[in-house]
């Protein structure tokens, strides 16, 4: 299998499926592409990565959690092997950050919402227990 340099383009979904499955990460980690039909003309590609960790409310318990993003197929015309490697990493930063939100935490209290999403006005967790903290001191 011929596997483009950095800097040519068209990769194609075969490739990414050679690449796909030779990736590792940290233990409980998974990667898998499927492919994704969208709109536009052609197949895209849908990547998914899956992470057993221990559940941050009760750690002797574990959660799966699934990332799952799709490449269009306009873009993935345009991506050579690097960008889409960069294109990962930057998901994979995406749940890191996540999961830092999730376990870091001051008294007990996470610092930062890992959910800001459902919020409708997010609140930094740190702030509010900085202004008790300095209440209390």
């Amino acid at each position: 299998m011929k596997i483009h340099r950095c800097g040519t383009s068209d990769v194609t979904y075969i490739e990414l499926y050679g690449i796909v499955e030779r990736l590792t990460y940290k233990p409980g980690s998974t990667f898998v592409l499927s492919p994704h039909v969208d709109l536009a003309p052609g197949d895209g590609a849908r990547l998914t990565i899956r992470q057993r960790l221990p559940n941050v409310k009760s750690p002797i318990y574990h959660t799966e959690i699934a990332l799952i993003k799709t490449i269009t197929s306009i873009k993935l015309k345009r991506m050579d092997v690097m960008e889409f490697m960069s294109w990962l990493h930057k998901m994979l930063e995406a749940m890191e950050t996540h999961e830092i939100n999730e376990w870091l935490k001051l008294d007990g209290k996470t610092l930062f919402d890992p959910h800001p999403e459902k919020k409708l006005y997010p609140v930094s967790g740190f702030r509010r227990i900085l202004d008790r903290w300095r209440a209390t001191a």
